[in-house]
């Protein structure tokens, strides 16, 4: 696995997702249009869960730069995940019921992500994330 770290030059963001050696970044057009739901495990350095997160939207549009974009079903802003094919699972039509009581009706795909927030994270950060997911790292 290859850790992309996720850190401004002055360490301001201070967390990281792992993605696999051979992540791909996919051909966009069959995923399109088509409805995601998302899990995300926040973990500190030793693997202790700092918290969870779900959320869904339709893909709205995929690149190397931004990653995976969505449109929450409910507010409608986008909500980022790094740019891997290998990470979208087909599901079965069903009703997906999330732990906020939040029901998903009929998803297409499926992803799950653990994101590692460094030394000296704060709420504030993971609240960030949540907001608005994935950031690309500094050129």
């Amino acid at each position: 696995m290859k850790k992309i770290a996720f850190l401004l030059a002055i360490s301001i963001i201070p967390f990281s997702f792992i993605l696999k050696e051979d992540s791909n970044v996919m051909d966009s057009s069959p995923f399109l249009g088509k409805k995601l739901l998302v899990g995300v495990r926040f973990v500190d350095e030793s693997d202790c869960e700092l918290g969870t997160f779900q959320t869904h939207g339709k893909i709205v549009r995929i690149s190397e730069t931004e990653g995976v974009v969505i449109s929450k079903t409910w507010s409608g802003k986008e909500f980022r995940l790094p740019p891997d094919s290998d990470a979208l699972t087909k599901v079965d039509p069903g009703i997906y019921k999330l732990r906020n009581g939040e029901v998903v009706v009929d998803p297409d795909y499926t992803t799950v992500w653990k994101v590692i927030m460094n030394d000296g994270y704060t709420e504030s950060l993971i609240d960030e994330y949540k907001e608005h997911g994935y950031t690309s790292p500094p050129e």
